[in-house]
């Protein structure tokens, strides 16, 4: 898996589905390849891949105060209730990572959410902090940190506060 994860990141990036300044810390771990792969494949909608990437007992927790907000169990659920939804709402939707850290069994990665409110026009432009939990080489858990006013915002309409 680290050398698919690896390839494929390298491709992706290659490619231009992730930006080139997106930096690696901490060394170049299989978990951080998994996780690097797991960006690449959602920045080009190949969701597919991103859910083999999970482990059937995936526990996901989104920002609470989000329309998607909550602990969500399972591949499948994540994809419903969190990627569905953010699809439906939200034109323009990326997630783009700027920063890899990686912790060994975790690994944080820094961002920015980029979209259009698909209802209010309203621009989304919001950093992010994504905690990731890795184990026998699957995505186990992950945690979302953003600013969720900005998010709200966007999603009426207004400008951000």
């Amino acid at each position: 898996m680290n050398k698919l994860s690896a390839l494929l990141f390298a491709l992706l990036l290659s490619a231009g589905a992730l930006p080139p300044d997106a930096v690696a810390e901490g060394g170049e771990s299989a978990n951080l390849a998994l996780v690097q792969s797991g960006y690449a494949a959602a920045a080009v909608g190949d969701m597919d891949t991103m859910v083999s990437l999970m482990a059937p007992g995936l526990v996901w927790h989104e920002a609470e105060t989000l329309p998607y907000g909550g602990i969500h169990h399972g591949p499948e659920a994540v994809m419903q209730q969190v990627f569905g939804a953010i699809g439906r709402d939200w034109s323009d939707y990326a997630a783009e990572p700027t920063r890899f850290i990686d912790g060994g069994d975790h690994v944080v990665v820094l961002g920015e959410y980029r979209g259009v409110h698909n209802d209010s026009g309203g621009r989304l432009q919001a950093p992010f902090a994504h905690v990731w939990r890795i184990e026998n080489g699957l995505l186990v858990e992950f945690f979302q940190f953003t600013d969720t006013a900005l998010w709200l915002s966007a999603a009426a309409g207004e400008t951000a506060p």
